[in-house]
């Protein structure tokens, strides 16, 4: 996680997380991940329209 995101702290405390998310606002944060999910679902219908592959074939790992 070092290599995604600074935290001079160290990860914060499950109350924290409980607290931020308690300030979201669920319906207003259910719109915006459903406007996410539709565009995604978009942008992979249009690669799939054209014949393009959106993913990477997938690796058998032991």
């Amino acid at each position: 996680m070092r290599t995604f995101l600074e935290l001079p702290n160290g990860i914060p405390l499950h109350d924290t997380f409980g607290r931020v998310f308690s300030m979201i606002d669920a319906q207003q944060f259910q719109l915006a991940f459903w406007e996410w999910v539709c565009a995604v679902n978009d942008l992979i219908q249009e690669s799939v329209s054209r014949g393009s592959n959106p993913l990477p074939p997938a690796r058998n790992t032991p």
